[in-house]
């Protein structure tokens, strides 16, 4: 409107006001859509730059992760490269090999030595025995808290009392025999090895001898 004024009347009495006015707003709108493209200038910016620490994330995450998949693969075959034929069978070192040549001295150690570690085992499942037995007595009272972590160390512990009295009672025995194996040993050339043997549910002895 006020250009199409300075056209008609560029000599007017307000010609002067209408020409100020004009280049102020002529200003202002230049102001404005500078104003306007910086902002947008920054948004793009900022989405960028929001894009990019996604992906740096994601990144970090994916290495993680192939990090973690190549811990476990190598857990898993250091696992595999230790585990026995039966991997619910673990054999104790064999005890000495007595040749016959000292009248059965070693044989008779090794049976004190296979006895003593029965008589620990069965001491060992005596105590899982009495801690599972008072577990079980302090969830049976009345009004006693329940928890499921109290219950599994209840159940844990009278699983190795089981485990440990086998194991314990089979040693004594084993040792025993062995001992009296030494003790009646006449004949030269003899040999005789026991070893003990663990087993998930309890344990016991193999013998191996030549005569």
């Amino acid at each position: 409107m006020y250009k199409r004024y300075l056209a008609e009347e560029s000599k007017g009495s307000q010609a002067k006001a209408a020409r100020e006015f004009i280049t102020a707003l002529e200003q202002r709108i230049r102001a404005d859509e500078t104003r306007k493209a910086e902002e947008a200038r920054k948004a793009e910016a900022a989405r960028v730059a929001e894009e990019a620490r996604k992906a740096e994330e994601a990144r970090v995450a994916e290495e993680a992760r192939k990090a973690q998949e190549a811990r476990d693969a190598e857990d898993a075959r250091k696992a595999q490269d230790g585990q026995a034929n039966d991997p619910d069978v673990h054999r104790v070192p064999e005890g000495p090999v007595d040749s016959g040549e000292g009248g059965g001295g070693g044989m008779r150690l090794g049976g004190m030595v296979v006895g003593g570690a029965g008589v620990l085992a069965l001491g060992a499942g005596v105590f899982y025995g009495m801690k599972a037995k008072s577990i079980s007595n302090e969830l049976s009272e009345p009004g006693a808290p329940f928890t499921d972590a109290r219950d599994d160390e209840g159940k844990a512990a009278n699983q190795t009392m089981i485990i440990a009295t086998a194991a314990g009672g089979a040693l004594i025995v084993g040792g025993a025999v062995l001992y009296f194996m030494g003790r009646s040993k006449g004949k030269r050339g003899e040999s005789t090895a026991i070893a003990p043997m663990i087993v998930r549910d309890g344990g016991g002895l193999t013998v191996r001898g030549g005569f």
